[in-house]
């Protein structure tokens, strides 16, 4: 049976060859001489009795069945690659993409304690992580939504509640509103990817006749927190990413009230990923327990002005 495989080496030659403007060309990459990789071309001309390229005065080309050759091996070769690369990935850092407002809030400040406890060690893919996960570029990512994607495996972290917050003085001067009927005459800020955010709370909080004066819209949770921290106008907070302004108290409740927004943080995968990696199923149950505690931490940090 492997006797009908061409030499691996050869058909990388080959591959490398027909990439390139010339044999030199393809030689320097691969770090051999001109002589080198003509002889392992050969080989491979040899192995299949038909020639690959047309070799004349005026350069190399390749003939009718090299350009067949090519377009056939080339998906194989990349899978080949692909799958090499997952088995020396075996034991190493996992590969997890989250948005940014999760990797730079919630995220990073937690890694060392997975790495010292479990052994764990984390890398940060950037890129939606949908998109990274579909491409084989992260073992796992952390979405949020309200659809799983087609095509993975999804797990729900937790369904997300969101409470009003803002900082305790508005840039105007104006205090926060103290109860839903007052939001009306405030400025709202809202996520670009999750329009539906104020209105699905509005209607659980039994107001979805309030009409909000949305004053801005951003691409990310973080910087729509950050603007709300400065004064600019009130935000619907959820869990994780809103944590550490909630937790500095550069945001603060509002008025007392949590609500479901129908929208949820899940873990993805491919389906055949989570044997992939001898620490995904460690990651995936730390992961679950960290978010569950985060959700904790929110629900106490909310809670504050029930007490007021």
């Amino acid at each position: 049976m492997l006797r009908k495989l061409p030499p691996l080496e050869a058909t990388e030659a080959f591959l490398i060859a027909a990439r390139s403007v010339s044999f030199r060309d393809a030689a320097r990459q691969l770090a051999l001489s001109p002589s080198a990789l003509s002889r392992r071309i050969q080989l491979l001309e040899d192995f299949l009795g038909v020639g690959l390229f047309d070799r004349s005065a005026r350069g190399v080309r390749l003939t009718v069945a090299g350009s067949d050759f090519l377009i056939a091996i080339e998906p194989a070769l990349e899978t080949l690659r692909w799958a090499s690369e997952n088995v020396r990935r075996w034991g190493g850092p996992l590969r997890v993409a989250a948005s940014q407002s999760i990797t730079v809030g919630w995220l990073m400040p937690r890694l060392s304690a997975l790495q010292t406890r479990h052994g764990v060690t984390v890398e940060i893919v950037h890129g939606d992580p949908v998109r990274m996960v579909r491409a084989a570029r992260a073992d796992i990512g952390i979405v949020g939504g309200d659809v799983p994607p087609e095509g993975l495996t999804s797990t729900v972290l937790l369904d997300l509640e969101a409470v009003v917050v803002s900082s305790r003085r508005l840039m105007d001067g104006r205090a926060p509103p103290r109860c839903p009927t007052e939001l009306g005459g405030y400025p709202a800020l809202e996520i670009k990817t999750s329009p539906a955010v104020w209105s699905n709370w509005l209607a659980q909080a039994r107001c979805s006749g309030v009409r909000l004066n949305p004053v801005a819209s951003f691409d990310t949770l973080q910087v729509m927190y950050e603007a709300a921290a400065g004064g600019f106008g009130l935000a619907p907070a959820i869990p994780l990413a809103s944590e550490r302004l909630l937790d500095g108290q550069r945001l603060t409740p509002c008025f007392p009230g949590r609500h479901r927004i129908g929208y949820q943080y899940r873990s993805i995968a491919l389906p055949a990923r989570r044997a992939s990696h001898d620490h995904f199923e460690t990651f995936a149950g730390w992961l679950k327990h960290e978010v569950a505690a985060s959700q904790s931490r929110f629900t106490q940090l909310t809670d504050l002005t029930e007490s007021r």
